[in-house]
């Protein structure tokens, strides 16, 4: 299929290495998904391809937040996709997507070729459950983020994003902690930390 993404989305995937994950918006259908380029699209067609997402909410040591997405993609017996994308909550366009995950029913899956003019799209449900504990965790995110993101997250002009060092670090911090293999493991615990086995919500310090 022929893909038109917006232009930050198209920038960003070509700035990174192949198979970089990033997250997208859908806008026509309001939904969130996962983008990345990869080398050969014909693994990807395959309808029935084997795929878990988990999406983990995590406040680091100094008290900021992120939202991972960790996914596993099984092209064939042998071969194993996985990695995990990540948003920043206290920006309005990344607290955005992690809202439409609270309404849509299906995940979005997109791979694309070297240029980002053919894509292939997959999916997997997004369940009530999924929703549900989106949800809970918007309200825990709406009592602990500075007032001026949020006015930004509401549709306010917001003014141009800055590197954010402080989720930088909690991004490496969470690295750190936890590897894809643990954050898509059925098992209901993360070094000790309660979690639940289709929404992860870790909060950890």
């Amino acid at each position: 299929m022929k893909v038109n993404l917006a232009k930050a989305y198209h920038t960003r995937l070509l700035q990174h290495e192949f198979y970089t994950p990033i997250l997208i918006g859908l806008e026509r259908r309001q939904e969130t998904g996962l983008a990345l380029r990869v080398h050969n699209l014909f693994s990807f067609r395959r309808e029935g391809v084997p795929i878990i997402v988990r999406l983990v909410g995590y406040q680091g040591r100094e008290g900021v937040w992120l939202i991972a997405v960790a996914f596993r993609i099984a092209t064939d017996v042998q071969l194993q996709l996985e990695g995990v994308a990540y948003l920043n909550p206290r920006r309005s366009a990344d607290y955005r997507l992690f809202q439409n995950l609270a309404t849509q029913d299906g995940f979005p899956l997109l791979f694309l070729n070297d240029n980002l003019k053919v894509g292939v799209g997959q999916a997997v449900v997004w369940s009530v459950y999924n929703r549900q504990q989106v949800r809970v965790l918007l309200h825990q995110l709406d009592h602990v983020l500075p007032e001026v993101v949020g006015q930004g997250r509401h549709g306010h002009q917001e003014q141009t994003e800055q590197p954010d060092a402080a989720f930088e670090a909690a991004r490496a911090e969470f690295h750190t902690r936890h590897s894809v293999e643990t954050l898509l493991a059925a098992q209901p615990h993360v070094n000790g930390t309660s979690l639940a086995p289709s929404f992860q919500g870790v909060v950890l310090e």
